[in-house]
């Protein structure tokens, strides 16, 4: 089945995606980067896939980062706390697919050594019913994402891929916020529960060792 819905999948990119505007085509590579991935860790043939990504990243000059990841580089402040999660997957998928698969065939002078500097600066809304909470918390689970190439490497205590204790502490505490929202629930089927949230912790906490 898995085989199946990738085969679909790469002819939908291949063939249907729309490429108009650099930010369409953008937006095809990265999806080819993490399906190129996909590929390889499932022993697929993923020539196509690869070729395709190779033209785009020459045709749109890809090497200059700041044209790959729509931002500048130089300015990461100008850069909004909701588009912080997408960006720093498209981020991670290149520096996991350049260092550890394909001998830095994409080039760019920027990655998540950079992008990780920057965010240590950038303060995370406490929990609470606000968008500021909601776009904090999934930055946050996704850097943790990202720290562990999607739970490719594990983050325990006492490896070199740890996550930051800081990190740790900020998703535990906003699971318990899911959690206590979960039980008021119970009484009042109006109060909103994020499960999406609830379970992305889960898989952090998963990846650091923990069990159920």
């Amino acid at each position: 089945i898995a085989v199946d819905l990738l085969r679909r999948y790469e002819g939908h990119i291949l063939k249907c995606k729309p490429r108009t505007t650099l930010q369409e085509r953008r937006d095809v590579f990265f999806q080819l980067m993490y399906l190129i991935r996909c590929y390889v860790e499932m022993e697929l043939d993923a020539e196509p896939l690869l070729a395709d990504a190779d033209q785009l990243y020459l045709q749109d000059g890809l090497q200059d980062a700041d044209r790959m990841f729509g931002i500048s580089t130089q300015a990461l402040s100008t850069v909004r706390l909701e588009d912080w999660t997408v960006l720093i997957m498209n981020i991670m998928i290149i520096d996991f697919n350049n260092r550890c698969l394909f001998n830095n065939r994409w080039r760019t002078n920027f990655g998540l050594t950079q992008a990780f500097f920057h965010l240590r600066t950038l303060p995370l809304a406490p929990p609470g019913e606000t968008d500021a909470f909601f776009h904090s918390y999934y930055l946050a689970t996704h850097v943790a994402f990202a720290i562990s190439a999607y739970t490719a490497i594990k983050t325990a205590d006492g490896t070199p891929t740890a996550l930051p204790r800081w990190l740790r502490r900020y998703i535990w505490e906003s699971l318990r916020y899911f959690v206590r929202r979960a039980q008021r629930w119970k009484a009042d089927r109006q109060v909103f529960v994020d499960i999406d949230g609830m379970a992305e912790a889960i898989d952090v906490f998963r990846c650091c060792g923990l069990s159920e």
